[in-house]
């Protein structure tokens, strides 16, 4: 996971700090205060990351999803040789010239590899 921006935390924190400390100076509690506030920005700014890289994810996986999805539709659409019947279609059907049918190889492989 990607941490946060190093000085973003220690800035926050010490800008809180020195302002609780100039109104009560209670030093001590404040520097643990201003270490709370540091702490909680960066479980923020994490978990923030977190999030966002998971979203990351679901979009790729929908983008390999479509992609195998073309993929399938493009070999599906490969025609016989001899009689012209989609390569999806092919056990529902004989090759009327010569029984069974006969795809391009090449075809084929550049279908599902998403060439054509």
């Amino acid at each position: 996971m990607t941490a946060p921006d190093p000085g973003l935390t220690d800035l926050i924190a010490a800008a809180l700090g020195d302002k609780i400390m100039h109104t009560n100076g209670s030093g001590d509690r404040n520097r643990a205060y201003a270490a709370h506030v540091a702490l909680v920005v960066e479980q923020h700014t994490n978990g923030r990351i977190a999030e966002l890289e998971a979203e990351l994810e679901k979009y790729h996986a929908e983008e390999r999803r479509e992609l195998e999805w073309d993929r399938f539709c493009a070999q599906q659409d490969v025609r016989c040789t001899e009689c012209g019947l989609r390569y999806g279609e092919r056990k529902d059907y004989t090759c009327p010239h010569i029984g069974e049918h006969k795809y391009d190889a090449d075809e084929l492989r550049a279908a599902l590899e998403g060439e054509s």
